[in-house]
């Protein structure tokens, strides 16, 4: 798995939050696939 970190936050707590595009890299027998998943932490 990889990610490309896009946004960073931080809160007013100290803790940081990350906007990310995280990629599950798939292999198989005759190609190489990526499933790109947006994903984004929100602050609660």
């Amino acid at each position: 798995m990889a990610a490309r970190i896009e946004k960073l936050l931080r809160d007013v707590d100290g803790l940081y939050w990350i906007g990310a595009h995280w990629y599950i890299i798939l292999f198989s027998a005759s190609s190489v696939a990526a499933k790109v998943l947006n994903l984004f932490i929100p602050p609660p």
